[in-house]
């Protein structure tokens, strides 16, 4: 069988679970990364989600933001304001 070298980008917490899985089943990383390919490329879902993980960090920052920086008593969001640097920039001095 011909195979074709790829390369790509992983984040370290993926490296190291890589490294880890491949030792506990005794195949090489390559062999676990073709292996996955092979089980996504097969599936029937029509659309993978999105990483869970990522939209809740955004979510825990955005709650620990709107705690450690409140809008001013009284504010009020106005869509066109986030448009608009000056009247934006005056309500916030």
């Amino acid at each position: 069988m011909t195979m074709i070298r790829k390369q790509l980008y992983i984040d370290p917490h993926q490296d190291a679970a890589l490294k880890r899985k491949a030792r506990e089943l005794g195949l090489s990383e390559a062999e676990l990364v073709r292996r996955a390919l092979d089980t996504i490329l097969t599936e029937t879902t029509p659309a993978m989600p999105a990483r869970p993980s990522v939209l809740q960090a955004l979510l825990e920052d955005a709650q620990t933001l709107s705690v450690t920086h409140p809008a001013p008593a009284g504010y009020v969001f106005k869509r066109d304001d986030a448009y608009d640097d000056e009247s934006r920039l005056e309500r916030w001095n």
